[in-house]
C-alpha cells in the first residue's frame, strides 16, 4: 500500500497516513515525481494496473491526488510516450506543466501536458541542456516563483542546475555536484512560503 500524509512546516508534525486508491478496477503500483500547480492541485506520475476484462493492463498516468481521501484521478495517459519518467514540474508564471523524460540515450526530453484536455505534446529534446551539461537526464525538477527551473541532472557527477531564464531550451548552469548516485529518483520542491 502506498500512502500520502501532510507535514506541518512549523511544528514538524506529520498527519494521518492516507492510503492511495485508484478507484474501481484500478490498482496503484507506484507513485513518484510529486508536483503542485499554482492553484494547489497535487500531481504525480502513477504506474497503475487497470482490470480490462479478465486481465490487468499496465498504464502510466499523470494523476491528481486528493490528500484527504487518497483517491488518484487520471489526468493524462502517457503510456508509451517514452521509456523513462524522470520529473514533473509546473511553471507558476504560465501554468504549464512539464513532464521530464528520456529514452536512455543521453538526451534529456520533456512533454508538455494539457491537464484539462488530457493530452500531451512531445517528447521534445533539450539539446542545449545536453550541450551545456553533457549526456544525461533531468530528475527532481521544480520552478521557482519567477519561472526559473531548478533541477537535478544526471551526469558523471550529479549536479543541481537551473535555466538561465523562463523555461525553454536555454543553456543551463551547474550549481553544485555531489558525484553520487544517491540522488537518483529524488524529487525537488521549491516552497516560497518558508525560508530556503
Amino acid at each position: 500500500t502506498i500512502y500520502i500524509t501532510t507535514w506541518d512546516h512549523s511544528t514538524g508534525a506529520t498527519g494521518v497516513l492516507v492510503p492511495l486508491i485508484g478507484g474501481v478496477d484500478v490498482s496503484v503500483i507506484s507513485i513518484f515525481g510529486l508536483d503542485t500547480t499554482p492553484d494547489g492541485q497535487l500531481l504525480a506520475f502513477a504506474e497503475v494496473e487497470v482490470l480490462e476484462g479478465e486481465f490487468p493492463v499496465d498504464y502510466e498516468w499523470v494523476v491528481e491526488i486528493d490528500p484527504v481521501t487518497g483517491v488518484i484521478t487520471e489526468l493524462v495517459d502517457i503510456t508509451g510516450a517514452t521509456e523513462y519518467l524522470d520529473g514533473i514540474a509546473t511553471d507558476p508564471t504560465t501554468g504549464i506543466t512539464y513532464a521530464f523524460v528520456d529514452l536512455d540515450d543521453g538526451t534529456p526530453q520533456y512533454l508538455v501536458l494539457d491537464l484539462i484536455a488530457g493530452t500531451y505534446t512531445g517528447p521534445i529534446d533539450l539539446d542545449e541542456v545536453e550541450t551545456a551539461l553533457g549526456a544525461g537526464f533531468i530528475y527532481g525538477a521544480d520552478f521557482d516563483t519567477s519561472g526559473k527551473l531548478w533541477f537535478w541532472y544526471s551526469t558523471a557527477q550529479d549536479v543541481l542546475a537551473y535555466t538561465t531564464g523562463p523555461f525553454s531550451e536555454t543553456v543551463s548552469a551547474a550549481v553544485a555536484g555531489n558525484g553520487s548516485d544517491d540522488t537518483n529518483g529524488i524529487n525537488l520542491a521549491y516552497d516560497p512560503y518558508v525560508k530556503p
